[in-house]
């Protein structure tokens, strides 16, 4: 854990710079691939409308987490602006993503699965950055362990669940960057990587100590993520017999 970064006399907080710099290459990386498969009118076009689904992403990071913990929110309603990294939800981020980029792109008559998979490999990488971030920060932190990689965290041993979930993305990412270049079937590389994404946190949930529990003890992360996999598989194989070669 390491929330600030005492270089040169000033102190650089870690966690949202982290997710900046994450933003950041995530637009890089998208940018490079829309103008490869599209050319660079089209692809700046594509590009705008993810700078402003990341927005959506703020809005649907914030909803999530205020709804997971309304009753804090109770008697302290204005908190609920608050700019605070550490009450976002993630899933509720890359929801919203989706949600706003889809609708950008649907009215300007672009949303095609060639467009949503363009743009696996940035979505990936930059949930690596939210994992990296939740390392420095210390939140998403692991159930207590006797293992001998255990980190030291709020007194007691842990599994570092923020480093599981950034080597098991990074690997995502690593896979889908490697195979851009093949030969897909239209829309399965973004459904690779939403629903890699959602089995990496069906597992990895298992592990953390912070779970968002709902009723019966069951963790509503792995609900999450079982119903996005169901639907990832659902439209796989709806798909499968009609979908298109990627012109790209």
């Amino acid at each position: 854990m390491l929330p600030v970064l005492n270089l040169f006399g000033l102190a650089l907080p870690l966690p949202p710079l982290t997710i900046i710099g994450a933003v950041w290459l995530a637009l890089d990386l998208y940018s490079r691939e829309a103008e490869r498969v599209y050319g660079p009118e089209k692809g700046a076009k594509t590009w705008n409308s993810a700078f402003y689904g990341l927005l959506g992403a703020l809005v649907g990071a914030r909803l999530l987490f205020v709804l997971r913990n309304l009753p804090a929110y109770q008697n302290a309603p204005l908190d609920i602006i608050a700019r605070s990294v550490d009450s976002l939800d993630w899933i509720g981020g890359l929801l919203g993503f989706l949600l706003v980029m889809g609708m950008l792109l649907w009215r300007r008559d672009m949303l095609s699965w060639t467009t949503l998979d363009t743009m696996a490999p940035a979505l990936v990488l930059f949930l690596a950055g939210i994992a990296l971030a939740t390392l420095f920060s210390g939140n998403a932190y692991g159930q207590e362990t006797t293992l001998p990689w255990g980190i030291e965290l709020w007194g007691a041993l842990r599994h570092p669940t923020q480093a599981y979930e950034l080597v098991a993305t990074l690997g995502l990412f690593a896979y889908l960057w490697q195979t851009r270049t093949q030969s897909w079937n239209a829309g399965q590389r973004i459904l690779v990587a939403i629903g890699g994404y959602a089995a990496i946190r069906l597992v990895l949930e298992a592990f953390r100590a912070d779970s968002w529990i709902l009723f019966g003890g069951m963790r509503g992360v792995q609900v999450m993520s079982l119903l996005v996999l169901l639907a990832v598989m659902l439209v796989w194989r709806s798909a499968a017999p009609t979908v298109i070669r990627d012109e790209a």
